[in-house]
């Protein structure tokens, strides 16, 4: 029989004999302090390495900050790069588990897959994943981005800031939340503008093609959580040169959006913070504990959902008008008092 969340969590925690904290009790002010500690923690950045302009700078950021602020030796905190192919990633999970990691930390949705196996082939080592799909393995700290408060407030600015009243939403079929962003999309192009007309678009391929039969449509602002590659954006900026047409992009998931050209098609982007998870991974591990809030109850998934309201997303603004600004503050606020529920 399948065990609940609450017991298989209890199983597994009384196995590891580690705490679970919840992350208003991690300190990770910025004053350095070294330490001596016997804990061994493993970074696995995704394909390119730091300078990659993506989620892999943006996790470097954290691993700066805890190096400095903890006085972490390259022994402490070791940095490792995958090739890219799934055999490559789950060798170097596998080989890290092996050696005794107390905690290894994948940067980025492409580990997914190879962390879900190293998961289950080492059930005493302890896993997280940055921005990763969903496994529920109580092994792994998810740390994930909330695809439905991102795509609500992009559907509030796309709305509030389109002069056709038509934007468009495209995202993979390969996320599972695909679905779920889309009508939170719809529901927060409503907030920001009740007369606007919202085609989705949901794809395994073919992105270039549905840009421009959005553009031939009329739609004015396309919100792309499509990373695979640079079409969505290399489309908008082809078809800008003749139609007024922006972006809003999901950064630093895309890291072609940080090239001074991209800025000439943004109206904004998402950006998600994957330097704080790394802090806060870091600071709990070398506290002897491990963060496993329930992020998804029916899906049995542990780690942390990170938000506007607790700084784990957040908007840069390149375009937009100060009148839909206001109305994505508004809808902001909304979130983080409970007046709005997704």
């Amino acid at each position: 029989m399948k065990l609940s969340v609450y017991s298989r969590a209890l199983k597994h925690f009384s196995r590891l004999a580690i705490g679970v904290l919840t992350l208003s009790s991690i300190s990770i002010s910025p004053s350095a302090q070294a330490i001596e500690t016997s804990v061994r923690i493993a970074m696995v950045y995704d394909l390119g390495g730091l300078g990659d302009g993506g989620v892999n700078d943006s996790a470097a950021l954290g691993t700066k900050y805890v190096r400095q602020k903890f006085g972490l030796s390259p022994f402490d905190l070791r940095e490792v790069v995958t090739v890219g192919s799934e055999t490559d990633r789950l060798e170097r999970l596998t080989f890290l588990a092996k050696a005794g990691y107390n905690l290894v930390i994948a940067v980025g949705k492409n580990w997914s897959a190879a962390m879900a196996l190293a998961a289950t082939n080492y059930p005493e080592s302890q896993f997280a994943i940055i921005g990763g799909s969903a496994t529920d393995q109580v092994n792994v700290s998810v740390m994930k981005f909330s695809t439905k408060e991102e795509s609500f407030l992009a559907g509030v600015l796309a709305a509030a800031s389109s002069t056709s009243k038509k934007i468009g939403y495209i995202a993979p079929s390969s996320d599972y939340e695909s679905e779920e962003g889309q009508s939170a999309f719809i529901a927060g192009a409503k907030y920001g503008n009740p007369k606007v007309k919202v085609s989705g678009s949901i794809l395994e391929s073919g992105a270039s093609l549905q840009v421009k039969n959005m553009a031939a449509g009329g739609v004015d602002v396309i919100y792309s959580r499509w990373a695979q590659n640079a079409d969505v954006y290399s489309t908008i900026l082809a078809l800008s040169k003749k139609k007024k047409i922006k972006m809003i992009g999901n950064q630093p998931d895309q890291y072609f959006l940080s090239s001074a050209v991209a800025q000439k098609i943004l109206l904004a982007s998402v950006v998600e913070d994957y330097g704080l998870p790394v802090k806060q991974l870091v600071a709990a591990a070398l506290d002897g504990q491990t963060i496993l809030d329930i992020v998804d109850a029916q899906r049995g998934i542990y780690g942390y959902l990170y938000t506007s309201k607790n700084g784990g997303i957040s908007l840069k603004n390149y375009s937009a008008s100060s009148s839909a600004l206001t109305r994505y503050s508004m809808a902001k606020s909304a979130l983080s008092n409970g007046r709005i529920k997704l």
